[in-house]
């Protein structure tokens, strides 16, 4: 267990992550370098047993759909059809959010939108972001796909 130490007037806080990376951040206050420090250590400590993802916080759907098109289209007999509903209906929709913030809210309102096309189109969208989510999870970019609906 390592302890914050005087960086010049401020406390400075060192940790190695998950994969072996150093990190440091500095605080004003000596409590609050200690609150952090034990947060992060038991969070690597958690992720390393096991016992929670470790999820990045940065990844948004539209870097999900980048990967989906470089990495499962070329493989897919239907992979324009991926590609069009994704620039057409997916990325307009969720293009910006991250991943972990999409729920059951945003998939109705997704829903909702569209209910001027046939219900087996608006299915066979659904059924693509729900692969998408599902190759997330295997990514671990993703800790649970939310249930999702399709008819």
């Amino acid at each position: 267990m390592s302890k914050p130490i005087r960086h010049r007037t401020k406390w400075r806080i060192r940790w190695t992550d998950e994969h072996g990376s150093r990190h440091s951040e500095v605080f004003e206050e000596h409590r609050d370098a200690l609150f952090q420090l034990r947060a992060r250590e038991r969070e690597v400590e958690e992720i390393v047993r096991g016992l929670k993802l470790g999820l990045p916080a940065d990844k948004t759907f539209n870097d999900l759909c980048d990967y989906w098109v470089q990495n499962r289209v070329p493989q897919k007999r239907s992979g324009s059809h991926d590609e069009s509903i994704i620039r057409a209906h997916l990325r307009p929709a969720f293009g910006r959010e991250h991943i972990q913030n999409l729920g059951v809210a945003q998939v109705d309102e997704f829903k909702a939108q569209r209910m001027h096309l046939d219900p087996k189109t608006v299915s066979n969208h659904l059924t693509l972001l729900i692969s998408l989510l599902n190759c997330a999870v295997d990514l671990n970019w993703l800790a649970k796909v939310p249930r999702i609906q399709t008819s």
